[in-house]
Protein backbone atom coordinates (compact mmCIF):
# COMPACT_ATOMS: atom_id res chain seq x y z
CA UNK A 1 0.00 0.00 0.00
CA UNK A 2 2.82 2.38 0.85
CA UNK A 3 4.53 1.70 -2.47
CA UNK A 4 1.21 2.30 -4.35
CA UNK A 5 0.69 5.70 -2.70
CA UNK A 6 4.29 6.68 -3.43
CA UNK A 7 3.80 5.82 -7.13
CA UNK A 8 0.64 7.94 -7.37
CA UNK A 9 2.43 10.92 -5.82
CA UNK A 10 5.25 10.64 -8.34
CA UNK A 11 2.78 10.55 -11.28
CA UNK A 12 0.77 13.59 -10.12
CA UNK A 13 1.58 16.91 -11.95
CA UNK A 14 3.40 19.57 -9.93
CA UNK A 15 1.37 22.51 -8.55
CA UNK A 16 0.82 25.33 -11.05
CA UNK A 17 1.23 23.13 -14.16
CA UNK A 18 -1.50 23.07 -16.86
CA UNK A 19 -2.77 19.67 -15.72
CA UNK A 20 -2.79 20.42 -11.99
CA UNK A 21 -6.08 20.88 -10.03
CA UNK A 22 -5.17 24.55 -9.47
CA UNK A 23 -5.80 25.31 -13.20
CA UNK A 24 -8.93 23.20 -13.58
CA UNK A 25 -7.20 19.93 -14.39
CA UNK A 26 -6.85 20.62 -18.16
CA UNK A 27 -4.90 22.95 -20.38
CA UNK A 28 -6.87 26.11 -21.34
CA UNK A 29 -7.30 26.87 -25.05
CA UNK A 30 -5.84 30.10 -26.48
CA UNK A 31 -7.76 33.28 -25.84
CA UNK A 32 -10.18 33.58 -28.78
CA UNK A 33 -10.27 37.37 -28.51
CA UNK A 34 -6.52 37.71 -28.90
CA UNK A 35 -6.54 35.32 -31.86
CA UNK A 36 -9.29 37.26 -33.62
CA UNK A 37 -7.45 40.53 -33.14
CA UNK A 38 -4.36 39.02 -34.75
CA UNK A 39 -6.35 37.80 -37.74
CA UNK A 40 -8.01 41.19 -38.19
CA UNK A 41 -4.67 42.95 -38.17
CA UNK A 42 -3.22 40.64 -40.83
CA UNK A 43 -6.11 40.59 -43.31
CA UNK A 44 -8.15 43.15 -45.21
CA UNK A 45 -11.76 43.67 -44.15
CA UNK A 46 -14.38 42.10 -46.35
CA UNK A 47 -16.20 44.30 -48.83
CA UNK A 48 -19.80 44.98 -47.77
CA UNK A 49 -22.36 43.67 -50.24
CA UNK A 50 -21.93 43.44 -53.97
CA UNK A 51 -21.33 47.13 -54.68
CA UNK A 52 -23.39 49.42 -56.87
CA UNK A 53 -24.59 48.69 -60.39
CA UNK A 54 -24.64 51.36 -63.08
CA UNK A 55 -26.97 51.45 -66.06
CA UNK A 56 -25.32 53.46 -68.84
CA UNK A 57 -28.02 55.07 -70.97
CA UNK A 58 -25.70 55.89 -73.88
CA UNK A 59 -22.29 57.05 -75.02
CA UNK A 60 -22.97 59.52 -77.80
CA UNK A 61 -20.56 60.34 -80.67
CA UNK A 62 -18.33 57.28 -80.41
CA UNK A 63 -15.46 56.99 -82.92
CA UNK A 64 -16.76 56.43 -86.46
CA UNK A 65 -14.56 53.47 -87.36
CA UNK A 66 -15.67 50.06 -86.13
CA UNK A 67 -12.19 49.10 -84.87
CA UNK A 68 -11.68 52.37 -82.99
CA UNK A 69 -15.25 52.28 -81.64
CA UNK A 70 -14.82 48.77 -80.23
CA UNK A 71 -11.43 49.74 -78.80
CA UNK A 72 -12.93 52.78 -77.06
CA UNK A 73 -15.68 50.65 -75.50
CA UNK A 74 -13.12 48.05 -74.40
CA UNK A 75 -11.11 50.71 -72.60
CA UNK A 76 -14.27 52.15 -71.06
CA UNK A 77 -15.50 48.80 -69.76
CA UNK A 78 -12.03 47.87 -68.51
CA UNK A 79 -11.91 50.78 -66.07
CA UNK A 80 -15.01 49.47 -64.30
CA UNK A 81 -13.25 46.16 -63.58
CA UNK A 82 -10.49 47.83 -61.54
CA UNK A 83 -10.54 46.92 -57.85
CA UNK A 84 -9.16 50.30 -56.79
CA UNK A 85 -8.97 53.81 -58.22
CA UNK A 86 -5.91 56.02 -57.94
CA UNK A 87 -6.72 59.48 -56.54
CA UNK A 88 -5.08 62.87 -56.13
CA UNK A 89 -5.77 66.06 -54.18
CA UNK A 90 -6.12 69.41 -55.91
CA UNK A 91 -4.79 72.46 -54.00
CA UNK A 92 -7.60 74.86 -53.11
CA UNK A 93 -5.88 77.84 -51.50
CA UNK A 94 -2.60 78.02 -53.41
CA UNK A 95 -2.23 77.07 -57.08
CA UNK A 96 -0.03 74.07 -57.71
CA UNK A 97 0.07 70.58 -59.16
CA UNK A 98 -2.18 67.87 -57.70
CA UNK A 99 -0.76 65.71 -54.92
CA UNK A 100 -1.11 61.90 -54.98
CA UNK A 101 -3.46 60.55 -52.32
CA UNK A 102 -4.63 57.15 -51.14
CA UNK A 103 -6.55 54.95 -53.57
CA UNK A 104 -10.19 54.14 -52.99
CA UNK A 105 -12.04 50.91 -53.63
CA UNK A 106 -14.07 50.83 -56.82
CA UNK A 107 -17.63 50.18 -55.68
CA UNK A 108 -19.35 50.40 -59.07
CA UNK A 109 -20.00 47.74 -61.70
CA UNK A 110 -21.18 48.36 -65.23
CA UNK A 111 -24.55 46.69 -65.79
CA UNK A 112 -24.80 45.02 -69.18
CA UNK A 113 -28.42 44.74 -70.26
CA UNK A 114 -31.70 46.38 -69.33
CA UNK A 115 -32.05 48.70 -66.37
CA UNK A 116 -33.42 47.33 -63.10
CA UNK A 117 -34.70 48.97 -59.95
CA UNK A 118 -32.05 50.18 -57.51
CA UNK A 119 -29.37 50.84 -60.13
CA UNK A 120 -27.52 54.07 -60.77
CA UNK A 121 -27.90 55.84 -64.11
CA UNK A 122 -25.45 57.80 -66.28
CA UNK A 123 -24.89 59.13 -69.77
CA UNK A 124 -21.81 60.35 -71.67
CA UNK A 125 -21.55 62.62 -74.71
CA UNK A 126 -18.27 63.00 -76.61
CA UNK A 127 -17.10 65.94 -78.72
CA UNK A 128 -13.88 65.21 -80.60
CA UNK A 129 -11.55 68.17 -81.14
CA UNK A 130 -9.01 68.56 -83.96
CA UNK A 131 -5.39 67.76 -83.07
CA UNK A 132 -3.17 70.63 -82.00
CA UNK A 133 -0.94 71.50 -84.99
CA UNK A 134 2.74 70.67 -84.65
CA UNK A 135 4.75 73.88 -84.24
CA UNK A 136 7.81 72.67 -86.13
CA UNK A 137 8.42 69.60 -88.26
CA UNK A 138 12.02 68.38 -88.59
CA UNK A 139 13.47 68.62 -92.09
CA UNK A 140 14.85 65.10 -91.86
CA UNK A 141 11.92 63.13 -93.30
CA UNK A 142 13.48 59.87 -92.16
CA UNK A 143 12.78 60.86 -88.53
CA UNK A 144 9.47 59.53 -87.25
CA UNK A 145 7.10 62.18 -85.91
CA UNK A 146 4.36 60.95 -83.59
CA UNK A 147 0.93 62.25 -84.56
CA UNK A 148 -0.68 64.59 -82.07
CA UNK A 149 -3.84 62.92 -80.73
CA UNK A 150 -7.15 64.75 -80.95
CA UNK A 151 -8.59 66.48 -77.93
CA UNK A 152 -11.89 65.55 -76.39
CA UNK A 153 -14.71 67.42 -74.67
CA UNK A 154 -16.82 65.19 -72.46
CA UNK A 155 -20.27 65.96 -71.06
CA UNK A 156 -21.53 63.44 -68.54
CA UNK A 157 -23.99 63.08 -65.70
CA UNK A 158 -24.90 60.51 -63.06
CA UNK A 159 -27.95 59.89 -60.88
CA UNK A 160 -28.33 57.91 -57.67
CA UNK A 161 -31.08 55.27 -57.45
CA UNK A 162 -33.10 57.66 -55.28
CA UNK A 163 -32.80 60.41 -57.92
CA UNK A 164 -33.83 57.94 -60.62
CA UNK A 165 -36.94 56.97 -58.62
CA UNK A 166 -37.79 60.66 -58.12
CA UNK A 167 -37.30 61.35 -61.85
CA UNK A 168 -34.77 64.05 -60.95
CA UNK A 169 -33.15 66.22 -63.58
CA UNK A 170 -29.43 65.44 -63.99
CA UNK A 171 -26.76 68.13 -63.65
CA UNK A 172 -24.25 67.70 -66.50
CA UNK A 173 -20.51 68.01 -65.96
CA UNK A 174 -18.28 69.23 -68.82
CA UNK A 175 -14.54 68.70 -69.06
CA UNK A 176 -11.92 68.98 -71.76
CA UNK A 177 -9.17 66.38 -72.07
CA UNK A 178 -5.74 66.80 -73.64
CA UNK A 179 -3.96 63.49 -74.23
CA UNK A 180 -0.21 63.14 -74.22
CA UNK A 181 1.22 62.05 -77.58
CA UNK A 182 2.80 58.59 -77.34
CA UNK A 183 2.88 57.68 -81.06
CA UNK A 184 0.37 54.84 -80.52
CA UNK A 185 -1.92 53.41 -83.18
CA UNK A 186 -5.51 54.69 -83.49
CA UNK A 187 -6.99 51.62 -81.73
CA UNK A 188 -4.51 51.94 -78.86
CA UNK A 189 -5.36 55.61 -78.51
CA UNK A 190 -9.08 54.77 -78.52
CA UNK A 191 -8.57 52.28 -75.68
CA UNK A 192 -6.71 54.93 -73.69
CA UNK A 193 -9.34 57.60 -74.35
CA UNK A 194 -12.20 55.27 -73.40
CA UNK A 195 -10.52 54.41 -70.13
CA UNK A 196 -9.97 58.08 -69.19
CA UNK A 197 -13.61 58.91 -69.89
CA UNK A 198 -14.70 56.01 -67.69
CA UNK A 199 -12.41 57.15 -64.88
CA UNK A 200 -14.03 60.60 -64.94
CA UNK A 201 -17.48 59.01 -64.76
CA UNK A 202 -16.35 56.77 -61.89
CA UNK A 203 -15.16 59.90 -60.09
CA UNK A 204 -18.62 61.47 -60.40
CA UNK A 205 -20.27 58.27 -59.14
CA UNK A 206 -18.01 57.92 -56.11
CA UNK A 207 -18.45 61.61 -55.29
CA UNK A 208 -22.22 61.19 -55.25
CA UNK A 209 -21.72 58.14 -53.02
CA UNK A 210 -19.64 60.18 -50.54
CA UNK A 211 -16.43 58.26 -51.19
CA UNK A 212 -14.32 61.31 -52.17
CA UNK A 213 -13.36 64.45 -50.25
CA UNK A 214 -14.05 67.86 -51.74
CA UNK A 215 -10.44 68.33 -52.83
CA UNK A 216 -9.99 64.72 -53.98
CA UNK A 217 -10.48 63.35 -57.47
CA UNK A 218 -9.67 60.23 -59.51
CA UNK A 219 -6.28 60.50 -61.18
CA UNK A 220 -6.26 60.22 -64.96
CA UNK A 221 -3.41 58.56 -66.84
CA UNK A 222 -1.20 60.65 -69.16
CA UNK A 223 -4.09 63.05 -69.64
CA UNK A 224 -4.61 66.69 -68.66
CA UNK A 225 -8.12 67.84 -67.79
CA UNK A 226 -9.86 71.20 -67.62
CA UNK A 227 -13.30 71.92 -66.21
CA UNK A 228 -15.77 73.77 -68.43
CA UNK A 229 -18.92 75.66 -67.57
CA UNK A 230 -22.07 73.61 -68.22
CA UNK A 231 -24.15 74.64 -71.21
Amino acid sequence: MTLLLLGLLLLAPPPGSPGSPELGGAQKPPDPVGTMELVERDTLPALPGMGNFLHLVAIENLPAGAVERNAFLAGFRGAFTDDALMTERVPRRKPGPPRPSLPIRNRFHLLEGSESRGTWRAQVTLEWLPPVPVAAVPRDTSQHVAATPPGLRVTYWALTPEAVEADARPLPIREELAFESAGTSPPEFAVHAGRQVALMLLEALHRLAGELDDDQRVRLEATARRSLAPR
